[in-house]
């Protein structure tokens, strides 16, 4: 805004195991940057990052908030089934359906899921 200091924007990572207040570099006029190294511990699944603007004007102290979800993937293949479904899992067939695994024979062995 014309007449006010010179905005700063800052990102809060934290639901991603990064900082709660990362600034944002300026690439350009009204225009920033993010980078940030995250940690891959983190659990799949979507999380919401916030990036606050402040500016202080001659009259007030102006923020605004922007949200957006984020997809985190897993940074490893998941193991679905084994000997048994993995953990967490469940199997669930519509109509009526019922599903089982059931043990594959041939290269590798596995299972495959029955109905």
């Amino acid at each position: 805004m014309a007449g006010g200091e010179a905005p700063q924007v800052n990102a809060d990572l934290s639901a991603l195991g990064g900082p709660a207040a990362l600034p944002l570099r300026a690439t350009g006029e009204g225009e920033y940057q993010l980078e940030a190294e995250l940690p891959q511990a983190r659990a799949a699944g979507r999380q919401r990052i916030t990036v606050t603007i402040t500016q202080q004007t001659g009259a007030d102290l102006l923020q605004t908030r922007l949200s957006h979800w984020v997809a985190v993937l897993p940074g490893e293949d998941l193991a679905l089934a084994g000997e048994d479904l993995a953990g967490g899992w469940q199997l669930s067939g519509t109509g009526g359906a019922d599903v089982r695994l059931a043990p594959t024979e041939g290269v590798g062995g596995g299972l495959a899921i029955g109905a």
